[in-house]
């Protein structure tokens, strides 16, 4: 008898053609994960991708059953997925990037998809400020994230001389109150806005 109760050989018993079957102590078949999980033929159908906070992505599976779960990077921010695979990335506080997986879950099997979250870049356009009309007036803008930056000032009216850089010299060609936007984007595709009045 092995370790598990089974006798170490079993006899058919007929007397005139008797044979035995020798089983090892360690002979219990084990399941191989290849076989047991046949059912598991399946992929989110998305690569690994990237998302910026408050970023929404829809995701897809190509099979039905199956639940969508997400195990947040962050506790005190959390990711969110809908039951149908709509993925809404959570605040970053201050950490660059936070990798959130993401497990559609089958009654035996699962696949993984996991989302990079990165943060914002932080910008600050200047302070509001008064300008003459016909006169340049250069910006003095602040901003920080993962570089390269790329800059984007847009005006409600006036112009820039050069709308890609930092500090970009504006010219307001009538008396009013004017909104001037600087949208920042870092190296990971998200961006942030913030707007100076001049007047």
């Amino acid at each position: 008898v092995d370790a598990y109760g089974i006798p170490n050989t079993v006899s058919n018993g007929t007397g005139d053609q008797d044979y035995s079957l020798l089983l090892s102590p360690n002979s219990i078949p084990a399941f191989q994960d290849d076989e047991f999980n046949v059912c598991c033929d399946f992929n989110v159908t998305s690569a690994d991708v990237n998302a910026c906070p408050g970023e929404s992505i829809n995701l897809s599976v190509d099979t039905t059953g199956g639940t969508w779960l997400v195990k947040s990077a962050m506790a005190s921010a959390p990711s969110s997925i809908t039951t149908g695979g709509v993925f809404t990335a959570g605040a970053n506080n201050g950490i660059t990037t936070l990798v959130d997986s993401i497990i559609y879950q089958m009654p035996f099997c699962s696949d993984t998809l996991l989302i990079n979250r990165h943060s914002r870049p932080t910008v600050n356009a200047g302070v509001d400020t008064m300008k003459c009309v016909n006169t340049n007036l250069a910006m003095n803008a602040n901003s920080g994230g993962t570089t390269p930056l790329t800059y984007a000032w847009t005006a409600s009216s006036g112009s820039f001389a050069d709308a890609t850089i930092e500090d970009a010299v504006y010219t307001m060609m009538s008396p009013g109150n004017y909104a001037l936007t600087l949208t920042v984007t870092n190296a990971n595709g998200c961006s942030n806005s913030d707007v100076v009045m001049v007047n």
